[in-house]
């Protein structure tokens, strides 16, 4: 039997890959996307999902397409259902 990776979730991503590469705390990356710090600050400990009003705002950010954002939790619940099988 293959071992499956376990993918990154939301956070592994936004907090490394954005937040620490740019400088900022996710109040500042709130603000400039016009959402709430909590939104932000619950993607970063994945305490929450990402809706598509939340991957509109951080594609629009930060150059990427709303599917990259939708699709981190997709491989997640993939990953977690080939697991089970």
């Amino acid at each position: 039997m293959t071992m499956l990776k376990t993918p990154e979730y939301a956070g592994e991503i936004l907090v490394p890959e954005v937040l620490e590469d740019l400088g900022i705390f996710a109040g500042k990356l709130a603000t400039d996307i016009h959402v709430t710090r909590t939104r932000i600050e619950g993607r970063c400990d994945d305490r929450t999902s990402v809706t598509s009003d939340t991957a509109k705002h951080l594609s629009r950010a930060l150059g990427t397409g709303p599917k990259f954002r939708l699709n981190i939790p997709a491989r997640m619940i993939c990953w977690w259902i080939a697991r089970q099988t």
